[in-house]
């Protein structure tokens, strides 16, 4: 494996963190991530295994372009923090990474949380590194938005309670 690109968004978050959390393990609403650029948005996804614990939990998912991959999770904090292993990509993406490392995180703030997510990509070789960097930038912005459009979700949702 030659490295890696990392990146992180974040966006101010004000309600319980448990509300972050359990939208996250809403599975029917994965395919709320749109994607961006040359990033597929989710098409579905469904358990391959569901831990009671959470950790251990694998998901397949068909993106919105016919491409898949799995994702695990690989720990979990009671809303605080969440790890995914992406993996098993399909082809091309495969030929570039073997997995990437999402991790979702609320970091309490004097008035509310700031709520970060962060992708670490790790390639196959220099000429993937390229590959990568390419794709990071689309991923990122694929990633902001969609956390930006999970805390506006979970707003609406609690005032029409």
């Amino acid at each position: 494996m030659s490295g890696s690109i990392t990146f992180t968004v974040e966006v101010t978050y004000h309600q319980e963190p448990c509300y972050i959390f359990d939208s996250f393990m809403q599975i029917e609403k994965w395919s709320d991530f749109k994607g961006f650029g040359i990033i597929p948005g989710i098409k579905n996804a469904n358990y391959i295994v569901k831990s009671e614990s959470i950790i251990g939990s694998l998901i397949q998912v068909e993106n919105s372009d016919g491409s898949s991959h799995k994702e695990e999770i690989i720990d979990y904090k009671k809303d605080s923090y969440l790890k995914i292993k992406m993996f098993d990509f399909s082809k091309p993406l495969s030929f570039f990474s073997p997995f990437f490392i999402e991790e979702w995180a609320l970091r309490k703030m004097e008035y509310g949380f700031k709520f970060e997510r962060s992708m670490t990509l790790y390639s196959k070789g220099f000429f993937s590194d390229l590959i990568l960097k390419l794709i990071s930038i689309s991923l990122k912005s694929a990633i902001q938005k969609h956390t930006e459009f999970v805390v506006h979700e979970i707003n609406i949702n609690l005032e029409n309670k």
